[in-house]
């Protein structure tokens, strides 16, 4: 019997749905975001859990993702120079943009100006 068990975990088709070793990432914007405007950030979170932790993460880890079964993610573009109320709530609906994807994704972000400059 143990050769069978052997047999099977040897040979189970897991492709697609390793968990990742996450790094998370949080932005630094330099001085050409800063004349662009805007950036884009990064989020990903496991696709079975609703409620579950919410990483920022680097633009190639979430392409790495995005090519593992087990997680979502979600690109949102972030304003960050310009007037701040515009500024605010211009990054408040991309979060609300980002929800369709990641339904709790407004439980992590909730400072709308984050690396903001006027």
């Amino acid at each position: 019997m143990d050769e069978i068990v052997k047999h099977y975990v040897d040979n189970l088709n897991t492709n697609g749905f390793k968990p990742l070793e996450i790094i998370a990432f949080e932005p630094a914007p330099n001085e050409q975001d800063y004349n662009n405007q805007y950036i884009f950030r990064y989020f990903i979170r496991k696709r079975n859990e609703q409620n579950g932790l919410i990483y920022e993460v680097k633009k190639d880890m979430f392409d790495l993702s995005n090519q593992n079964k087990l997680y979502i993610g979600v690109r949102i573009q972030w304003k960050i120079y310009g007037d701040k109320m515009e500024t605010e709530e211009l990054n408040k609906k991309s979060v609300a943009y980002g929800k369709h994807t990641i339904s709790n994704l407004d439980t992590y972000i909730n400072n709308y100006i984050k690396f903001w400059k006027g």
